[in-house]
């Protein structure tokens, strides 16, 4: 179970290397599938939508996050995706509803609740276009 985890993180990291900031279209449809049978073999359902996530596969993503609302990873990837679909107020809402704002990832990047909303804000500036400063900090969530 694992190492399929693996495999498909080795393959987003190589292929999806810098994802943009609102995709379009999920990046590989061939490893959506994959994604999607991981839930068969127990891969808890936060992993399972961080690689959606990863995929560009928002709706996948969304769909898993919202089953276990409530749980700070879960949220935690919600605001992401919501940022990605340009649904920025949205995306602000999630981080405010993240219990505590103690996500570490949330704290490593952003440093607190503010700084996220402030990074929201400036995707929402850049829209459909390209940032590669943005682009970086994207990633480093996602990873």
């Amino acid at each position: 179970m694992a190492t399929i985890v693996q495999t498909i993180t080795q393959q987003l990291i190589k292929n999806n290397k810098m994802p943009v900031l609102r995709p379009s279209a999920v990046f590989d449809p061939v490893l959506r599938d994959t994604i999607l049978s991981l839930s068969s073999s127990g891969v808890h359902k936060n992993i399972i939508a961080g690689l959606h996530v990863f995929n560009d596969d928002l709706q996948q993503a969304h769909n898993l996050a919202q089953s276990i609302e409530g749980d700070e990873c879960a949220d935690y990837w919600h605001q992401i995706l919501h940022r990605r679909e340009g649904d920025y107020w949205n995306s602000k809402w999630w981080v405010d509803h993240m219990s505590n704002n103690t996500h570490p990832v949330l704290l490593e990047i952003h440093k607190n609740a503010a700084g996220a909303k402030q990074f929201v804000d400036k995707c929402e500036g850049i829209g459909y276009g390209r940032d590669a400063e943005l682009e970086h900090t994207q990633l480093r969530e996602i990873r």
